[in-house]
């Protein structure tokens, strides 16, 4: 028996089924049972069906798309106007390994090792810090303002700015979050690792999240399928 608040779930052998819910009423008032429907937020059901070589097997369906269709509807409320999703086959954005001079070898002047082929890069020192103030990393050749020159602008490029939904992604992640642990574990990945930015949160982020909302758009249809079809004497 599960339990969640208001949500009860029971299994057993069938011929148990309905003592099982009998005893529960003579300690609780509860509603009338039914079969496996909406738990949790996912619409479950159970089916039989054939699979290969005749064997009947018991299929258990996860179905979130409703749920997925929220998270949709919720990040194009806080996103920019128009925005529009688009077909995505992947959560994740083609990385080319460039955020910094130590991924990017190949275009980078410094000691190279021979055993590793590590590089590490010239950094010029009258050219500013390669790490500002609070930590966040700027490109070489930027000035960091210090006390010696307060209120100097500096133009950070796109890795750095702070992003449009900074303020409203974790309602939007945490969501998603709740549809990945529950029947869309492809998607723990990728909100997971956006998670993690919630409080340093980039332009570069927001590009992600919405490459992660499209893929939602794209795959809301797909379900988790669990089946059992072994013999009893198969089983161990």
């Amino acid at each position: 028996l599960i339990i969640y608040v208001d949500d009860f779930k029971l299994s057993g052998p069938a011929q148990n089924i309905d003592a099982g819910w009998a005893l529960l009423r003579t300690k609780l008032d509860i509603g009338p049972e039914g079969p496996l429907a909406m738990f949790l937020g996912c619409n479950q059901r159970r089916e039989t069906v054939t699979m290969h070589g005749g064997i009947l097997a018991n299929v258990v369906i996860y179905d979130m798309e409703s749920f997925l269709e929220q998270c949709v509807e919720r990040y194009l409320e806080v996103a920019p106007k128009g925005t529009k999703m688009r077909e995505a086959k992947t959560p994740f954005l083609h990385d080319e390994g460039k955020h910094g001079p130590s991924r990017d070898p190949t275009n980078t002047k410094g000691s190279r090792c021979v055993w590793c082929d590590y590089v590490t890069p010239d950094i010029d020192p009258d050219a500013g810090s390669p790490v500002g103030g609070d930590g966040a990393p700027s490109k070489l050749g930027e000035v960091i303002s210090t006390s010696d020159s307060p209120g100097e602008v500096i133009s950070l490029g796109d890795d750095e700015v702070r992003g449009q939904l900074a303020d409203a992604a974790a309602s939007v992640l945490m969501k998603i979050l709740y549809a990945a642990r529950m029947a869309r574990f492809d998607l723990l990945r990728p909100v997971q690792g956006l998670a993690k930015w919630c409080t340093k949160w980039k332009k570069r982020h927001d590009d992600e999240l919405y490459r992660l909302v499209c893929y939602i758009h794209t795959t809301k249809g797909k379900k988790l399928i669990g089946w059992v079809a072994d013999g009893m004497d198969d089983i161990q």
